[in-house]
């Protein structure tokens, strides 16, 4: 396909911009560039298209670019056309430069540039954005510049080659009277009064174009998906970095909310740069969706509807503001200091929901309690860990339906026992998340660490390398937070041994009684465990389900 063709899909509406495309954000200098590697005759990259019948929102190509001028979008109305996904700036720049303007100025080009330097980074052909009158004031200095050193110039707009009336015979006539052109520069003249239009219809290698499902049926099982689209768009235009769903669907919103894209990530960062709890994309999404009345799935198909985007835009404020009360509540009544110990940033998403719904994000007195307990039971079942898409949801439409008044811990129970199973506060609950269990029990909240080797790990009291083959390992009475220093030095000890300079307060936070460390290590096992769940119980005010 030629430059000229590719043009002509533009002219005629074939040609357009997906709404996930960004603006135009070349500048002159950049289109100039890309005119001087053109005429050289430099390859300018690769134009990816999509063939489509779907009903995607799109905007068309403006030949009398603004910078700052709102796009008008407009939804396929089930028409083949071809979606740029990839060489959107070099396409605009292209169309621009030979059938438009560029904030009021055209493209022009030198036509007795083209002189060969040692210097093949140096600027061979020169172009110009100008409008008419600075084209002619130019023109004229140039040829009233009686300077023996000096270089003959004349600009001619690029749009003018594209006529019937293109510069010819009767240009290079007037030039060589203004200039007494020399035989070189006579024939760079001719070259290159001919050289737009053999780049725009005969060059073709120059600029190449990949079609995807070009000419198949629109029925034809193999066509690629809208989210097989969105993914190749993103992964192109992000240099193959593996993007989320939600990086997705702020694309799709910037269409309708261009703030979307600046006001998301400020306040990510935000809350990151003051919480232990660091939150994503994938989360602040999913909060504002459900809020929005939307769902927890992150379904980029619900952002087709511009009603949705209104009800995202609508559901931002209350959203963002019932986050910060959730993580505040999560870390300072909660002792959690991390998404792991959450389990997941799940677990907050049904508290954030309740919190938006209410006049103002502030959790009662008389509430606090239930939701304490609600927040360490559905960390602690891992209920939201897994189908992140649809639990969230679901639990929200069960427990939180309906506007409750105060926080309805007993629904919320309800729901983890129907979809895990546990059914008492016991080990199959506390023993399902070792590190919050831990961390309830020996008061670590997992915040930062300055120095490495002291960052607590996951240890076994009695080690694996004597009871490797013993089901109890792994059971909570056999394991304590230890500094990395000490757990990496101890190596197969037996614990009375490698915990005999160990003060007895420390033991006693941990619920390990040294004289329990000289029992067999199933007794010793089973006694703590008792002691962690006794524990466990009082701190989470979880007693039974």
């Amino acid at each position: 396909m030629s430059v000229s063709t590719l043009l002509d899909g533009i002219e005629k509406g074939r040609i357009v911009l997906p709404a996930i495309q960004r603006d135009f954000v070349w500048n002159a200098d950049r289109i100039e560039k890309l005119f001087d590697s053109l005429f050289r005759g430099y390859p300018i990259g690769v134009v990816l298209l999509w063939d489509t019948t779907e009903a995607i929102q799109y905007r068309t190509f403006d030949a009398k670019h603004r910078r700052g001028a709102r796009a008008d979008y407009r939804v396929n109305d089930g028409e083949t056309v071809q979606l740029v996904l990839d060489g959107q700036q070099r396409l605009t720049s292209l169309y621009i430069a030979l059938r438009g303007s560029l904030d009021g100025r055209k493209l022009h080009f030198d036509v007795l540039s083209g002189r060969s330097s040692d210097d093949a980074s140096e600027e061979k052909f020169s172009f110009r954005f100008m409008t008419s009158n600075e084209a002619k004031a130019r023109n004229a200095q140039a040829r009233g510049d009686n300077d023996d050193e000096a270089v003959p110039a004349h600009y001619v707009a690029l749009t003018d080659f594209s006529g019937q009336s293109a510069p010819g015979k009767a240009l290079r006539k007037e030039l060589d009277q203004a200039f007494n052109l020399g035989d070189e520069d006579e024939e760079r003249l001719i070259e290159n009064l001919r050289l737009p239009l053999a780049i725009m219809t005969d060059r073709r290698g120059l600029l190449q174009e990949q079609v995807i499902d070009e000419g198949l049926t629109k029925d034809d099982a193999s066509r690629k998906t809208v989210f097989d689209i969105l993914e190749i768009f993103m992964r192109i235009n992000t240099q193959g970095i593996n993007l989320t769903r939600s990086d997705l669907i702020l694309s799709m919103l910037r269409l309708h909310w261009p703030d979307a894209t600046d006001a998301l990530p400020k306040f990510i960062e935000d809350v990151n740069s003051k919480s232990s709890i660091k939150i994503d994309s994938d989360f602040v999404i999913r909060c504002i969706f459900s809020v929005a009345g939307l769902g927890t799935r992150l379904d980029i198909g619900l952002l087709r509807k511009e009603k949705n985007v209104e009800k995202v835009k609508a559901a931002y404020d209350k959203t963002t503001a019932a986050i910060r009360s959730a993580i505040d509540f999560a870390q300072d009544e909660c002792r959690l200091g991390s998404v792991k110990l959450l389990n997941g940033l799940n677990s907050l998403v049904p508290v954030v929901h309740y919190l938006a719904e209410k006049k103002k994000p502030i959790v009662a007195n008389s509430e606090r309690a239930d939701l304490r307990r609600a927040i360490y039971l559905i960390a602690f079942s891992g209920v939201l860990t897994k189908h992140s898409d649809s639990r969230p949801g679901g639990l929200i439409r069960e427990a939180l339906g309906g506007l409750p008044a105060q926080f309805p811990y007993d629904r919320v129970a309800r729901y983890v026992k129907a979809k895990t199973r546990i059914e008492g506060a016991d080990n199959q609950l506390f023993g399902n998340h070792v590190p919050l269990a831990l961390a309830l029990v020996q008061g670590k909240t997992d915040g930062k660490t300055l120095y490495a080797r002291n960052v607590a790990e996951t240890d076994h009291i009695f080690p694996r390398a004597r009871h490797g083959d013993d089901p109890l390992i792994d059971d909570i009475g056999n394991l304590w937070f230890l500094p990395q220093h000490v757990n990496r030095s101890k190596t197969d000890a037996k614990p009375k041994t490698y915990l005999a300079d160990v003060d007895d307060a420390t033991l006693e936070a941990a619920l390990i009684d040294r004289e329990d460390l000289k029992k067999r290590f199933p007794t010793f096992v089973k006694a703590r465990r008792r002691k962690m769940i006794a524990a466990l119980q009082e701190r989470t005010g979880i007693s039974s389900l």
